[in-house]
């Protein structure tokens, strides 16, 4: 009887190890915001995007964008945008909020 208890709890601990070891725990992506890299001519329209490393490949995304210095023409739920700048030498700061990340992942870059 001792022995067959023995097996019983050695049985159910290499279970519970296995289990626990097929918890499968999801990176947070990379946010990469690429865009301007010069200083934009007077009318042009800049275009930005933003890239996610491979482990958001299979979640839905939303995309919010907000400009300062410009306003969005093309593109405003979508990974890809296109600004119009306000003035003259303006200076633009890019934000985007993406949708659809697991919550302890970093939302906005």
């Amino acid at each position: 009887m001792k022995s067959f208890l023995f097996i019983s709890i050695l049985v159910l601990t290499f279970t519970d190890a296995g289990f626990a070891q097929t918890d499968e725990i999801t990176p947070c992506p990379a946010i990469v915001l690429n865009g301007l890299t010069s200083v934009p001519k007077l009318e042009e329209r800049i275009a930005f995007l933003v890239s996610l490393s491979r482990e958001a490949k299979k979640l839905t995304l939303q995309y919010n964008w907000t400009i300062s210095g410009g306003e969005v023409i093309e593109g405003q739920a979508s990974s890809a945008i296109k600004v119009q700048q306000k003035g003259i030498g303006g200076i633009f700061i890019v934000t985007v909020k993406v949708g659809g990340l697991p919550q302890e992942c970093a939302h906005t870059t």
